[in-house]
């Protein structure tokens, strides 16, 4: 885990009034649970601290999930991941959302070339990633990993999945109800190293996205919004979220359990909690998920839920002990 001070830099105009927040940033990439044993491992996840070109200090998660089969699913993922940090700390970042769908494009290239091979035919990988640049959250995605981010107690997904059948709805090919039951409706519509171009989506959604009439041009200006301490960016493969093997129709791990381990824990507890989370629940997929949590403020400490446990246990001891003490007691009284 990194934990350390990010200072706003000096081009900000509002650098010398803003206090110094303080991040942590972890990530873990997961075979998955029972159901997805035989697998190959797939998913590649990345968070931590990078040193742009001109000295500045960001914060980037990402994760990539592969395609393919074989071996070729995981190096897809693996190039996916490597463009993204070559082309951000490479070169310059005058503009962070210009910068992530140029390192997509890049990758997206390098997924492509490597897809020529003969045995690596048909190589893909979705691609998620969340830039945080003088306290402010850029967001790109490719396929159906997804960002989400919590602010308070409201938690949003501030990406859009492509898959078949949200763009059947949105495209009014089909209803919702309709396109969620059909054979393709998981089915990716957009993913790193298919024929042609890629299409970045740059959109940060705020308001439940385009099937909830959220326009792709109004979310790609909430670009750059402002963290505050106590905010949290969870970057994830659909392993996490996703139907459970068990064909109840309900998510693997809930909006309502990723709000509490993200609101509750810093960040690698939260990416355990919501990997085991998935693993007990059968996930039949890879799982990945990588955090970058605000501290609550800069001064902060854990706070006082960490010592919640420990409290509690040193309790039950000394109650015990108390009445242990208190039978013994009288025992020796009534001989």
């Amino acid at each position: 885990m990194i934990d350390t001070r990010q200072r706003a830099g000096s081009k900000s105009p509002r650098s010398a009034v803003q206090p110094a927040l303080v991040f942590q940033a972890f990530a873990r990439a997961d075979l998955g649970g029972p159901a997805a044993y035989g697998r190959r491992f797939d998913d590649r996840a990345f968070a931590g601290a990078v040193n742009l070109p001109d000295g500045r200090q960001a914060w980037l998660a990402v994760v990539a999930d592969g395609v393919g089969g074989g071996p070729a699913g995981g190096h897809a993922a693996d190039l996916a991941v490597e463009a993204v940090l070559a082309r951000l700390t490479g070169q310059a970042v005058d503009d962070p959302v210009a910068a992530l769908a140029e390192a997509t494009r890049a990758a997206h290239q390098a997924v492509q070339a490597a897809g020529r091979d003969v045995s690596r035919r048909g190589l893909a990988s979705t691609l998620a990633a969340a830039l945080v640049v003088e306290r402010r959250l850029y967001v790109v995605n490719v396929g159906d990993s997804r960002i989400y981010l919590l602010q308070g107690a409201r938690l949003t997904q501030v990406t859009d999945d492509h898959v078949w059948w949200r763009l059947a709805v949105a495209e009014g090919r089909a209803e919702a109800d309709h396109a969620r039951r059909h054979p393709r409706a998981e089915e990716l519509a957009r993913a790193l190293g298919l024929d042609g171009d890629v299409e970045p989506d740059l959109g940060l959604y705020l308001r439940g996205g385009p099937l909830a009439g959220e326009d792709a041009t109004a979310a790609r200006d909430n670009q750059g919004l402002a963290l505050q301490a106590g905010d949290r960016v969870l970057v994830c493969s659909d392993g996490l979220i996703k139907s459970r093997a068990d064909c109840s129709g309900r998510a693997t791990v809930s909006d309502a359990e990723l709000r509490d381990q993200l609101e509750y824990g810093e960040a690698e507890a939260a990416v355990h909690a919501l990997i085991g989370l998935a693993h007990g629940r059968g996930a039949d997929d890879n799982i990945s998920a990588a955090v970058l949590a605000v501290a609550a403020s800069a001064q902060a400490g854990p706070g006082w839920r960490p010592l919640l446990g420990p409290f509690l246990g040193l309790l039950f001891v000394g109650l015990v002990s108390a009445l242990a003490a208190s039978v013994t007691t009288a025992w020796w009284l009534g001989r």
